[in-house]
């Protein structure tokens, strides 16, 4: 069966009442009508769907790249290299590296793409890659980390670490500074993001500066009530996160890992600071800002925002730069920028 059979699949998943919402949220009152500009991108996405049903999961995923960076503008950087590292497992990791400027000692950005852990590549994010390493003046290191289900958690999650410990290690060769490293995804990667946050807090092994947590899956427990809610009632729905946690997930008790659910961590004591983005019309919204009140309540220094009119991944939906997306990049060079120029 093609995995993008989402409308057909009835899974069921535990259900948890989510906390309240951080103190500091930016706060904003709901706007009634989406942007016809996001409603076409639905339709859109849908029929991709409709296209994707009978496709082997290989042509699939280039189905679904190919939809995510078509007629995208990418911008230009100094300099983009290609390389790869080796894996936990022996396996290969490709990495992609933006560098903005010519300069020794430039902070790094690790980011970890989205697709719900089975979907996405270097190539999806490449065009947010490119702004954000030009905007907040940092190297950023794109991974391409090994794809649910054949690889199912944490093997996606180990490699995003063995990179970010590559880059630690390494930075120095390719003009980064290794005590200035910063971690981000969207979606599924800003899931993996905040769990190499809790690795390298719990394993100690190397320090990071900053968590960029773009519209981020913090829980395997999804709420019908919040997506039945939602005005996305074709991408991110509550029948395609139940397929992608189900993936993810060996097995369904593997999601009370907190490195799998970081919202049900015990602990999240001693992380770096974060900046969490999430979107007015997503439905991941919840779980997102819930995870800045629990990382608030062990006084972890966080910035929440939520975006009006946003819709899940609106920073990288293949569409026009609309207010709410140069708004966030604004907002994402300020955080860096301010977080950067703190040296230890």
């Amino acid at each position: 069966m093609s995995l993008f059979r989402l409308n057909r699949i009835n899974q069921k998943t535990h259900q948890k009442k989510l906390v309240n919402k951080p103190e500091n949220l930016t706060k904003t009152h709901r706007v009634h009508k989406m942007n016809p500009i996001y409603i076409e991108f639905f339709k859109a996405f849908s029929m991709l769907l409709m296209q994707c049903q009978n496709m082997p999961l290989p042509e699939s995923r280039a189905a679904s790249t190919q939809f995510f960076t078509q007629n995208v503008t990418k911008e230009p950087v100094y300099q983009i290299n290609n390389t790869s590292i080796l894996g936990p497992d022996n396996n290969t990791i490709p990495v992609r590296t933006f560098i903005p400027f010519e300069e020794k000692g430039l902070p790094v950005l690790l980011f970890f793409h989205g697709g719900g852990w089975a979907f996405g590549s270097i190539e999806d994010n490449d065009p947010l890659c490119r702004k954000i390493a030009n905007r907040a003046k940092c190297i950023v290191v794109s991974v391409e980390y090994r794809l649910a289900p054949e690889n199912q958690f944490p093997k996606g999650l180990e490699d995003c670490y063995a990179a970010t410990k590559w880059v630690h290690d390494n930075a120095s060769t390719f003009g980064g500074d290794p005590s200035r490293i910063a971690v981000g995804g969207e979606s599924a990667g800003a899931n993996l993001a905040t769990a190499v946050a809790l690795l390298s807090r719990d394993r100690k092994e190397f320090e990071l500066k900053y968590q960029l947590l773009l519209y981020p899956a913090t829980t395997n427990d999804l709420d019908p009530k919040t997506y039945a809610e939602s005005m996305d009632q074709s991408f991110i729905t509550f029948d395609a996160m139940s397929l992608f946690w189900n993936l993810y997930l060996e097995k369904p008790q593997d999601g009370n890992s907190p490195y799998a659910s970081p919202l049900k961590a015990e602990n999240l004591a001693n992380l770096p600071p974060a900046f969490i983005v999430t979107g007015e019309f997503d439905p991941l919204r919840t779980e997102g800002e819930a995870y800045a009140q629990r990382l608030q309540e062990f006084n972890v220094p966080v910035k929440c925002k939520r975006y009006l009119g946003a819709i899940h991944g609106f920073l990288s939906t293949p569409v026009q730069d609309l207010p709410e997306r140069l708004d966030a990049l604004q907002d994402i060079q300020e955080q860096l920028t301010k977080v950067f120029t703190t040296r230890r």
